[in-house]
C-alpha cells in the first residue's frame, strides 16, 4: 500500500522473464481523484536485458580498452575487441600493403611475396632466361651465346670457338683431330701419319726404332740387324767376325792359315838351299 498526493493507491508487482533480464509488471489500484483509470498497468523497467553489461554482471574491462569484458571477444588484448583474421593478441596489420596480413605473410615487408620461395624475402624468384632456375641461383644467362654453337657462353669452355665447347687436348681454336687414329691428337703427335709413333725417335716417323739383335744399335742404323757382334758387314760380312787370329793383317775369313802368321794358304814353304820340284826338302809344307 502507498499513499501520497491526497489519494490512496495500491501496487501489486508481477515479474516477467527470468534472471537479470526480467521485467517487473505493476498493477496500480488508485482512489486518487486525478487518476481516473483504475485499474491500469504501468510497465516499469528495473532491469532491461543487459543494456550495457546487464544486471548481476560486473562491468569489468580487463584490458582497459574501453569495452567491458562481456562485450569484448579479446578481453586481454587492448588493441582488439574481436579476433579478426589474426586472432587475439596479434594485430591485423599489413606492413607491406600487399593485401595479405602479417600473420599470414612470411615476407611481411616484401610486397612482392608472401613466402620466401627459392630466393628469400626481398629477392624476386625471377627466371630471366626461362631455364627453370631463378636468377638468384642461376649464374648463367642462357640467352648469351657469342659463337652461336648452342652452348651459352657461361658454360662454354670455348665461347669464341663454334666447333668446341671445351679446350680438349689441343685447346680452343684447334681441332682435336687424330689423323692416324693412334689416340693422340695431331697437335700433340709429331708423327701424325704414323700410327705406331707419336715422335720421330731415333729412326724417324714411319720407321720403327727396333733393335732386332739387341746390340744397342737400332735396326735403322744397324747393317747387320741379326748379328749382335757387328753393326756393319766389315771384311767378313754379317754373321762372321772380322778376326785376325795370327795377326798377319789378313782376317781369318780370308786366311787359310789363320793361326800361321807367315802364311795365308798351306802352299809350300821354300827354305834357302831347298831344291826339288815336289815338296820341300829339309823344309815344312802346309800351314
Amino acid at each position: 500500500m502507498g499513499g501520497g498526493g491526497g489519494g490512496l493507491h495500491a501496487v501489486a508487482a508481477v515479474y516477467v522473464g527470468a534472471g537479470s533480464g526480467r521485467l517487473r509488471l505493476y498493477r496500480v489500484v488508485s482512489a486518487h481523484p486525478n487518476f481516473p483509470c483504475a485499474p491500469c498497468y504501468a510497465l516499469l523497467v528495473f532491469c532491461f536485458f543487459r543494456a550495457t553489461s546487464g544486471c548481476a554482471v560486473a562491468d569489468t574491462d580487463t584490458d582497459l580498452d574501453g569495452t567491458p569484458d562481456c562485450n569484448d571477444a579479446c578481453v586481454t588484448d587492448p588493441g582488439k575487441t574481436a579476433p579478426g583474421v589474426c586472432g587475439c593478441g596479434v594485430t591485423d596489420a599489413d606492413a607491406d600493403t600487399d593485401g595479405t596480413l602479417n600473420c599470414n605473410d612470411t615476407c611481411p615487408t616484401d610486397a612482392g611475396k608472401v613466402a620466401p620461395g627459392q630466393c628469400g624475402c626481398g629477392t624476386p624468384d625471377d627466371d630471366s632466361d626461362g631455364d627453370g632456375a631463378p636468377d638468384c641461383l642461376d649464374s648463367c644467362d642462357d640467352r648469351i651465346d657469342d659463337d652461336g654453337d648452342g652452348t651459352p657462353d657461361c658454360i662454354d669452355g670455348c665461347p669464341g670457338d663454334a666447333a668446341k665447347a671445351a679446350p680438349g687436348a689441343c685447346g680452343c681454336g684447334s681441332p682435336d683431330t687424330d689423323a692416324d687414329s693412334d689416340g693422340v691428337a695431331v697437335c700433340n703427335d709429331r708423327c701424325d701419319a704414323d700410327a705406331s709413333k707419336t715422335s720421330p725417335g731415333t729412326c724417324g716417323c714411319n720407321v720403327a726404332d727396333g733393335d732386332t739383335d739387341g746390340d744397342g744399335t737400332h735396326d735403322c742404323y744397324d747393317r747387320c740387324k741379326v748379328d749382335p757382334g757387328k753393326t756393319a758387314a766389315g771384311i767378313c760380312g754379317c754373321g762372321t767376325p772380322d778376326v785376325d787370329t795370327d795377326n798377319d793383317t789378313v782376317m781369318d775369313c780370308h786366311d787359310a792359315c789363320p793361326e800361321d802368321g807367315d802364311k795365308q794358304a798351306p802352299g809350300k814353304w821354300w827354305v834357302q838351299g831347298c831344291v826339288g820340284v815336289q815338296g820341300c826338302v829339309g823344309g815344312r809344307c802346309g800351314c
